[in-house]
């Protein structure tokens, strides 16, 4: 809810939100990392050494569905508003961005999703601990390769993929690690104050880098054009959840209560950093970023959405 006020906002008026800036973004972002960490107990850090393989499987959805589901929609939607003569409405960014974003790891959001769904949250948070260690790798090698791959899709931009690394390492890897280490070492009791206030603090961070990031292009952006970049975002979720279902129930017979766990950890991705990486390290970098904030509301009302029918299912193992 918050995240769809800040970006109706930001589109409303841009001035709410362009004080937001400059190193601001990152700083917000590697704080959301922070609290990640702080979240991420010697439980469930055991739970990943437990069930490696559940918790492989899930990482090796996110690491194949979203990017690849990413690749097809950003190179498809450029190829059919070309052909079409609608062109103008889709910029080369908007393709990289969304490449960008399907490299991303899981969301923290997918926790609380995977709960009111009454999927297995344990496994939700091992997942979404497994997969941010491994974007540090992962997203930066992933998306120098298949915005290479897209070609004419993203304007045959070349990525410098060692600084998308460092970025990675710098706003993902030591943020989480300090978290770890405060959740380990701070007293208990502090630890409870703390945690009062933290979840809350992390969200109005993550709505203000989204919101900044369509604030600043909102008088560039057409209806028209966010129209296509919305029902892009929407393609690209619904293969996420989709594929994450189908593949865990179907394909790796795994139990119901594991699929929508896996669904939703593949459906929904760390918006946020995606936002931040594309506006530091993609070729006009403020307009790539766009698709990664408005990723933020499309992937919130699609889970919570099916998280309410979940929710309600009966018989289900």
């Amino acid at each position: 809810m918050w995240i769809i006020l800040g970006a109706t906002t930001a589109v409303v008026h841009p001035p709410s939100f362009l004080w937001f800036n400059g190193p601001l973004i990152p700083y917000a972002l590697g704080f959301t990392m922070l609290v990640t960490g702080m979240n991420i107990s010697q439980d469930d850090l055991d739970n990943v050494l437990r069930t490696p393989w559940v918790v492989l499987l899930g990482t090796i959805l996110q690491f194949t569905v979203m990017p690849l589901s990413a690749l097809l929609v950003g190179t498809v939607a450029a190829s059919v508003l070309n052909n079409v003569g609608a062109a103008s409405l889709w910029r080369p960014e908007y393709s990289a961005g969304i490449i960008l974003l399907g490299c991303c790891p899981g969301g923290t959001a997918s926790n609380l999703v995977t709960f009111l769904a009454k999927g297995d949250v344990a496994l939700s948070v091992s997942m979404t601990t497994a997969s941010t260690f491994a974007a540090v790798i992962l997203t930066p090698l992933l998306t120098k390769t298949l915005v290479a791959g897209a070609g004419a899709a993203t304007g045959n931009i070349n990525i410098n993929g060692v600084a998308l690394l460092k970025s990675t390492f710098t706003v993902v890897l030591l943020p989480t690690l300090l978290g770890i280490l405060i959740q380990r070492f701070m007293p208990p009791e502090s630890m409870r104050a703390v945690a009062i206030f933290t979840p809350v603090v992390a969200v109005m961070a993550v709505v203000l880098v989204t919101s900044t990031v369509i604030a600043a292009q909102a008088s560039a952006m057409t209806a028209q054009g966010t129209v296509a970049i919305i029902g892009a975002l929407v393609v690209l979720h619904s293969l996420g959840f989709f594929l994450g279902f189908a593949l865990s129930r179907y394909g790796f017979k795994r139990s119901f209560r594991t699929s929508i766990t896996n669904s939703i950890e593949v459906g929904m991705q760390n918006s946020g950093l995606g936002a931040v990486l594309a506006a530091a390290h993609l070729p006009n970098g403020a307009l790539a970023a766009v698709p990664c904030a408005i990723s933020a509301a499309m992937h919130s009302i699609i889970g919570s959405s099916l998280a309410a029918i979940w929710s309600r299912r009966k018989g289900e193992d």
